[in-house]
């Protein structure tokens, strides 16, 4: 997406598909730059703006924090906006940063590490059920929820809308 045409392709899909949300699996995927090249993810950011705005769309992309450094454990090292992997540019331009990480306890914790449209949401624990969904959970009680993407993505922007 940093290339006119990455940017026509997208646009094709986009016009093909009518898409309300588009996942990208991952960011790192959809750039031929390097993460770390300020000038390169200022045009990727630009360029998905521009088609965000342009197809009233919204842009959902997956990305990686950095290594952990130093032998750092995983409960010595709390993510937060500034472990995502790559420019800082990267997530200047986002309005919404969720990061998901493990927990203790087999759970998986959601993290809005940044939230430009409204405040700061708590975190959202998961755990994995065994019929491979997922349900909504906290570290004092637990309930079933709609365990799928959609559903959990749904409970996390409702959180928002509150």
């Amino acid at each position: 997406l940093d290339t006119n045409e990455g940017v026509a392709y997208m646009q094709y899909l986009i016009d093909t598909h009518k898409p309300e949300v588009v996942f990208v699996d991952s960011l790192q995927r959809s750039t031929n730059t390097s993460m770390a090249d300020e000038i390169g993810m200022k045009i990727l950011m630009n360029n998905i703006s521009t088609l965000r705005d342009k197809n009233k769309c919204a842009f959902i992309f997956i990305h990686h924090n950095r290594k952990r450094v130093g032998g750092m454990s995983k409960k010595e090292h709390v993510p937060d906006l500034d472990s995502l992997y790559g420019s800082q540019f990267i997530s200047a331009n986002a309005d919404w940063v969720v990061g998901i990480t493990r927990e203790e306890g087999g759970l998986i914790a959601m993290r809005d590490f940044k939230q430009r449209l409204t405040e700061e949401i708590s975190p959202m624990y998961l755990r994995r059920t065994e019929n491979l969904n997922f349900e909504i959970t906290t570290h004092e009680t637990s309930g079933e929820e709609d365990g799928s993407l959609s559903g959990m993505l749904t409970h996390f922007i409702g959180k928002a809308k509150e």
